[in-house]
């Protein structure tokens, strides 16, 4: 699905309705969707009469197509600068919302409310953006795991409420905030590098990421983020992204001290927006000659091109850039010493910024007004004044300070917490060093216990190996090796103990005496016999 990022370049003149609705009939297979988001690639006014056509009727329309009408319509009006409209349709499109979205509809309600919320910025109307940003940004995060990982719509439609969240809080003069979307906002997007609108949401990011830099007056790294969008661009043929990073680029310059680089860049943006008769673009680069002039001591020019700034904004409709160029405007008319000019600009502009909440440009515009009164002659105007400005310059320290102490509280939690995971890794390190010690110790005594068992075995096999060896040689001393029968050496060990058993008792005992005839024979077949025993013994 397609989302809003710099796409007036593309657009041609508008077409009739009954010429968009011949060209929708003749491809049956369209979807609605598919017609609003063709239509806003041709011309935001052709895209408003189909989506008006369609919401005339919204009986007519499914759930989808009613929050995804009301979605192209609201983007249309924003892009035409037509904020009071967007706001006067705020309560019907939040009634086309559904309680709990589903599919297409998370990506659809999500644009919508990010577009409503940008139109309550523009009109000042800070309370009611946030809410419309905040509720974006938490639809696509309770619909999560019902987004397909193949889906960019969610997920970049999220990460551009972010970062309109984060140009509130830019707005607002909350850096810290700002900082904290922005981050999330890149970090979310899918890597997808050939998706235009993803790349010219990076591009978004990165613009805003600079813009930071610049309010810190860090002109060297906010030139360097700029310096780097500008090519992708020149390759994309992006003439209107590319106008908006040189007018961006031109306050590096300028913040650098580098004027003819500046005026260049601001020179190429005014090219850009008098080609597009772009409202928005040639306000922007007069504000930045403006400034240029002012530092250059050229106070004449400055008002020039200031003013002419006040009118191509109040025509383009974008307080937020005409408040800004009129304090640029007013610290010139201060340097002038135009003093009556100086005063009614100036209370208009506190008026203005108290009502924001923009501290840092309330603080500016109670200095210029405290000049005015004090070249009026109104001295107690003007003390009063620089009274409020200075508890107001007060409160601003104590933020910075606060926020600051929160930064670096935040990176004090995360430099333990590397700790911790460092000291985790070492102590699962050693848990596996010890895991391999004990696996090699277990190796091991397995090891000597088998060799134990072995040689527990051969033991046992030697001990039993000798019991018949020494049975054998002692058959062998007491029997004669070719009868087997008991030897001379046997017979007197037999006698010997009888005669002693006789004498003890008293009782007599015979000896008998027999002669076997044809012995030889028998004695030399049990020789062969024995023989063979005793080599069989022998072998083993």
């Amino acid at each position: 699905m397609s989302t809003p990022a710099f796409r007036r370049y593309a657009r041609r003149a508008a077409l009739a309705l009954p010429l968009l609705l011949a060209a929708a009939a003749a491809w049956p297979g369209e979807t609605l969707v598919q017609r609003l988001n063709a239509a806003y690639m041709r011309d935001d006014h052709e895209v408003l009469q189909l989506a008006r056509g369609l919401l005339a009727h919204p009986e007519r329309l499914d759930a989808t197509d009613r929050v995804a009408a009301n979605s192209f319509l609201c983007e249309a009006l924003d892009d035409l600068g037509r904020f009071d409209e967007t706001i006067a349709r705020d309560r019907d499109a939040l009634a086309a919302v559904p309680a709990r979205p589903t599919g297409d509809q998370v990506e659809f309600a999500t644009r919508l409310l990010t577009c409503q919320g940008f139109a309550f910025k523009q009109q000042r109307r800070f309370a009611e953006a946030m809410e419309r940003f905040d509720r974006a940004v938490a639809l696509v995060d309770a619909n999560r795991a019902a987004i397909s990982a193949t889906d960019n719509g969610p997920p970049l439609a999220q990460s551009y409420a972010l970062y309109r969240r984060a140009g509130t809080h830019d707005t607002l003069g909350d850096d810290a905030d700002a900082l904290a979307d922005l981050p999330r906002a890149l970090r979310i997007l899918p890597d997808d590098p050939s998706d235009s609108d993803l790349i010219a949401q990076r591009m978004n990011i990165a613009s805003a990421i600079g813009h930071l830099h610049l309010r810190r007056q860090e002109y060297a790294e906010a030139a360097a983020v700029y310096a780097g969008m500008l090519q992708p661009l020149r390759q994309a043929k992006d003439i209107h992204s590319e106008a908006v990073i040189e007018i961006d680029l031109g306050e590096c310059w300028r913040g650098l001290r580098r004027w003819k680089e500046a005026e260049a860049a601001y020179g190429r943006a005014l090219q850009v927006g008098a080609q597009l008769k772009d409202l928005a673009l040639l306000g922007r680069g007069h504000v930045g000659l403006g400034r240029l002039a002012r530092d250059r001591h050229d106070d004449a020019t400055a008002l020039s091109d200031l003013a002419q700034a006040h009118a191509e904004l109040a025509a383009a409709k974008l307080p937020l850039d005409l408040d800004n160029a009129d304090l640029e405007r007013a610290g010139t008319l201060a340097d002038l010493r135009e003093w009556t000019q100086l005063s009614a600009l100036s209370n208009r502009l506190v008026d203005t910024f108290t009502q924001r909440g923009d501290r840092r440009s309330l603080s500016r515009a109670l200095d210029l007004r405290a000049r005015a009164a004090e070249g009026a002659g109104e001295l107690a105007g003007a003390l009063a004044d620089t009274r409020r400005e200075v508890a107001l310059q007060d409160e601003i320290r104590r933020s910075e300070l606060a926020e600051e102490l929160a930064k670096r509280n935040a990176q004090y939690e995360v430099a333990q917490l590397d700790d911790r995971t460092r000291l985790l890794e070492r102590e699962n390190d050693l848990a596996q060093l010890q895991i391999r010690h004990d696996r090699d110790i277990s190796i091991a005594q397995r090891a000597a216990i088998a060799i134990a068992v072995l040689i527990m075995l051969m033991l046992g096999f030697i001990i039993h190996r000798r019991i018949r060896t020494q049975r054998l040689l002692t058959r062998l001393a007491q029997e004669d090796h070719l009868t087997g029968l008991r030897n001379r050496r046997a017979a007197l060990d037999a006698a010997g103990a009888l005669f002693d058993a006789s004498r003890k008792s008293g009782t007599p005992f015979s000896l008998a005496l027999l002669d076997i005839d044809h012995f030889k024979r028998i004695n030399d077949t049990r020789s062969e016999e024995h023989t063979s025993e005793l080599q069989s013994h022998h072998d083993l």
